[in-house]
């Protein structure tokens, strides 16, 4: 069954991950709230959408740690450098232990993490504005 897609002024959101049915249970959980949502699985997919001319810019970005092709942080620092507005919008996520000093470096980006498995209403807590 086919979800009504929400209207093209809705919030956009990234989810960039290498596992598809974590991408589709977020998709979903987005769709149904109100979202509009894409989707990458390497970051090489992601940085096509979020570098290309025209390409509508999220709102949030939800992004894997460890993907085949690169890692989320090095997208991050890429967004630092070359789109800061959006380092902010940047949730990483992951199953590894962060560190201390790890997390502070991302947090001095304005990206926030989350630890895998996570809930998806800790997603949304995080990208909904004033949260």
């Amino acid at each position: 069954m086919l979800m009504p897609q929400p209207p093209a002024d809705a919030p956009l959101l990234l989810v960039i991950d290498d596992e598809g049915p974590l991408r589709v249970a977020v998709l979903r959980w987005f769709t149904r709230r109100g979202w509009r949502c894409t989707e990458a699985a390497t970051l090489a997919d992601a940085e096509r959408h979020l570098f290309s001319d025209g390409a509508r810019m999220p709102d949030a970005i939800l992004c894997d740690q460890n993907l085949p092709d690169g890692t989320g942080e090095a997208l991050a620092a890429r967004l630092e450098r070359d789109q800061p507005a959006l380092a902010a919008r940047l949730i990483l996520a992951t199953g590894e232990v962060w560190t201390d000093e790890r997390a502070a470096r991302l947090l001095a980006m304005g990206c926030r993490f989350l630890a895998k498995p996570f809930d998806l209403g800790q997603v949304e807590a995080l990208v909904t504005p004033g949260a």
